[in-house]
């Protein structure tokens, strides 16, 4: 019998350039992939650009992946933490 490696995976940001700006892909992937590697869902971007920071997530593809046991990366889950907050508190 093969021992087989369970492949956990990770919601992480995924860097593109977008009209010279530096823009992240919130996506989710295997652990062991590279950043720019195949991602299995895109969930939502997010602009650390100074000027205009933004973030747009879908929060049932979020929520869906959660369920399922994927793991947050710590600079997303912060961002996503501080969103929630915003809306929550105002």
């Amino acid at each position: 019998m093969k021992n087989h490696k369970i492949r956990e995976k990770v919601i992480r940001f995924k860097p593109r350039i977008n009209n010279k700006d530096l823009i992240y892909d919130i996506i989710v992937t295997y652990r062991d992939r590279r950043k720019k590697g195949i991602s299995l869902d895109k969930i939502g971007v997010y602009s650390p650009v100074d000027r205009n920071k933004w973030l747009v997530f879908n929060s049932e593809r979020l929520l869906y992946w959660l369920d399922k046991g994927v793991l947050v990366n710590k600079k997303v889950k912060k961002k996503i933490t501080k969103c929630l907050s915003v809306l929550v508190n105002g």
